[in-house]
Order: C-alpha cells, then sequence, then structure tokens
C-alpha cells in the first residue's frame, strides 16, 4: 500500500444528524443509538474499544463486548489480565463505541468497579459450555509456548464436562464503567460533524455542543 493509498481513503458523512433543539438524557440517548445499530448489526452495536492506563503510564486499548447498562456500562473479563491488573491500579477509563454503518461514535469516560458475584455467577451460567471452559483454561495475558494447541485442551474439557454445571471461577467477572462523561459524535458533510457532550456534575448531567 503506497501513501497515496492512505490520503484516497476519504469517507463522506451524510446519514444523519443530532437534534440540538431536543436533548434528552445521555443513558436514554445511548439506547436510542444502540438500538438503531443492533437492528442493521448487532456485533458492531456491542464492540467497544475499552482504553486503560499501564503501569507505565500509558493508554492500553482493545476491543471488549458490551454486555449490559444499568448504572454503567457492563463487560466481563478475566480479573488476572493486564487490563484487570491495570484496572486495579487505576480505575479511570475511557470507553469508545464506532458505528461504521450509522456513521456515529459514542466516547464515555468513567470509573471501572467490579459488579457483584451474584451478577458475574448469573451471566458466567448463561455463556455456552467453551466459553466458560474457555475462560478457566486461559491464564490470560501470560506467555505461553509458540506451539502450544488451546483447541486440543478446549476439546478434552468440553468431552469431561459435558453434563456438568462449571461454576465461574474467582478470577473472571464483570465489571462496570460509571461514567461521569459521554459524548455523541454524528459524521456530517465537510467535516463539521455533530458533537455533544455530556458532562455529570452534583449528580446531575450538563450538556453541550462541542465545536467539530
Amino acid at each position: 500500500m503506497s501513501d497515496n493509498s492512505f490520503k484516497k481513503a476519504r469517507l463522506d458523512y451524510n446519514i444523519g444528524n443530532i437534534d440540538f433543539n431536543n436533548i434528552i438524557d445521555p443513558i436514554k440517548l445511548f439506547r436510542r443509538w444502540f438500538d438503531e445499530v443492533y437492528q442493521i448489526d448487532n456485533e458492531e452495536a456491542v464492540s467497544m474499544n475499552l482504553s486503560t492506563i499501564s503501569s507505565d503510564n500509558y493508554p492500553n486499548s482493545r476491543i471488549v463486548l458490551l454486555r449490559g447498562l444499568e448504572d454503567g456500562f457492563i463487560f466481563y473479563s478475566n480479573y488476572k489480565s493486564q487490563k484487570g491488573r491495570e484496572i486495579e491500579k487505576n480505575p479511570k477509563a475511557h470507553i469508545n463505541f464506532y458505528w461504521p454503518s450509522l456513521e456515529r461514535q459514542v466516547r464515555i469516560k468513567g470509573t471501572i468497579n467490579k459488579t457483584s458475584a451474584k451478577v458475574s455467577d448469573k451471566y458466567f451460567l448463561s455463556r455456552p459450555l467453551k466459553s466458560r471452559i474457555g475462560a478457566i483454561l486461559s491464564d490470560q495475558s501470560t506467555e505461553i509456548p509458540l506451539d502450544k494447541d488451546l483447541q486440543k485442551g478446549l476439546l478434552v474439557e468440553i468431552n469431561k464436562n459435558q453434563n456438568k454445571e462449571i461454576e465461574r471461577p474467582n478470577h473472571w467477572g464483570g465489571y462496570y464503567l460509571k461514567p461521569s462523561e459521554i459524548e455523541f459524535w454524528q459524521g456530517k458533510d465537510a467535516r463539521l460533524h455533530d458533537r455533544l457532550l455530556y458532562e455529570k456534575k452534583n449528580n446531575e448531567w450538563i450538556p453541550k455542543r462541542l465545536s467539530p
């Protein structure tokens, strides 16, 4: 790929807009946007970029899946993973949703806490058998041999546990990010994008429009 390929890869945004004359609660607006993209592509809808801060103070990003929305944005992971260790040391984080089918982004700043064990147990038991076993087998983010056959070990455990109830391991469970800022971005023509930022102050959401 040449440098010209990057320069020529341009997008024109013209699908929608944000109605600044009818501002609603940001969680309600998120649910509305989420439902709209979910009807088009449910995988796109739940995929989110989670950014935490590493021990050497670098941002560290990866894609995780949104699995619930209550007072925070809920996802699940191995508590001993790199992201888990980073959250333990510094719970401040960002989430970014990018929904290209509707030319939208949602950026969320907040603080991460663990969900209750009850919430984690309920979700874990709802997962397919192979996913539950995978969570137990994976010592996430640790170094393993290049030729290690993970699928072979998975098949062995699936055959051994077909008719057994597998409980959630203590090192795996839920997180929720409680938002303090939520920004909605709608792509617009000539890069004059619509941007609506909500900041939480004194337990109240304060909306403001940002220049593109």
